[in-house]
């Protein structure tokens, strides 16, 4: 290029030699190879300019850099103040065309100015409204008052106290079954089950047996011991009347009569219980076998 290499700052490059700024682009304009697009300002955009300033380092020069202080971005191509590039909070969600959405979106058209774009606001013509009334709120108010009324039922039935029951010892808690379900016609109820064996309970000695009780003394011999010997003195008529009425006041006292047995229920015939009758049966239903045998 005709300077020498001690004043070119390009000796390698013939289109330039001389930088001004000393940002490494020369003076010479283009079509030279590394012309400086701000001569008398260091800079270091490589994209749109070349060696002017750029401050956030992103390549683009600050006059042409819609975020020269945000190294992510730099564009914003339908002016709406959002970015072109995405993944960051300022990128435009509709980069081709101008909004003012901040809600659902961003830099998306909204038509009431609620925040919501138009595509998502399902009244977007009217910014008290955006979402459309949804019954999931009623149903769950429903269902918190159901369980509040089924909670509350719950606690009251377990407040309540159960009403206490007392059995006396040997009364039945229950009427044995009634004769009907039995064949009256066969003249009595089937024998009930035999009672559980006993257990045998070892003993280690055998208890002596009790002594012999002594004879039973008759009712006759006992008044004709008490008698005073009258044989001297009385006839033998007087005698014999005697005799007589010892041996009927003997048959009389010989004849015991085992006393009644006093029920809950209806008087018992003159044998007793009828053949397989309870005394529990014959206390609820004896009235019935009286009835059916005309007694």
């Amino acid at each position: 290029d005709g300077y020498g290499d001690n004043r070119d700052a390009f000796p390698l490059d013939g289109t330039e030699w001389n930088d001004t700024d000393s940002d490494g682009y020369g003076d010479n304009p283009s079509p030279a190879i590394t012309p400086d697009d701000c001569i008398d300002t260091w800079g270091n955009s490589t994209l749109d300019l070349l060696g002017c300033v750029d401050s956030d380092g992103d390549g683009w020069s600050d006059e042409f850099d819609a975020y020269p202080n945000h190294k992510l971005l730099w564009s914003d191509s339908d002016g709406d103040g959002y970015a072109d590039q995405s993944g960051t909070n300022l990128s435009d969600d509709c980069p081709d065309e101008a909004g003012t959405s901040t809600v659902d979106r961003l830099g998306c058209i909204d038509s009431d100015g609620d925040g919501w774009s138009d595509l998502n606001d399902y009244y977007p013509k009217d910014a008290e409204r955006q979402i459309k009334a949804s019954i999931l709120p009623f149903i769950l108010i429903a269902l918190l008052v159901t369980l509040l009324t089924v909670g509350g039922v719950a606690m009251i039935l377990m407040r309540r106290k159960p009403e206490q029951s007392f059995v006396v010892a040997g009364q039945l808690t229950a009427p044995p079954p009634p004769p009907s379900q039995f064949n009256l016609g066969m003249g009595a109820f089937p024998p009930p089950p035999p009672p559980p064996a006993a257990q045998v309970m070892p003993v280690e000695s055998t208890p002596a047996p009790p002594e012999p009780a002594p004879p039973p003394i008759s009712t006759a011999n006992a008044l004709a011991a008490l008698l005073p010997d009258t044989s001297e003195s009385t006839s033998d008529e007087i005698t014999q009347d005697i005799t007589a009425d010892i041996q009927e006041s003997v048959v009389q006292d010989d004849v015991v009569s085992e006393p009644a047995v006093t029920t809950g229920g209806p008087p018992l015939p003159e044998f007793g219980l009828p053949e397989g009758w309870t005394q529990e049966q014959w206390e609820y239903y004896g009235h019935e076998w009286l009835k059916e045998h005309n007694l």
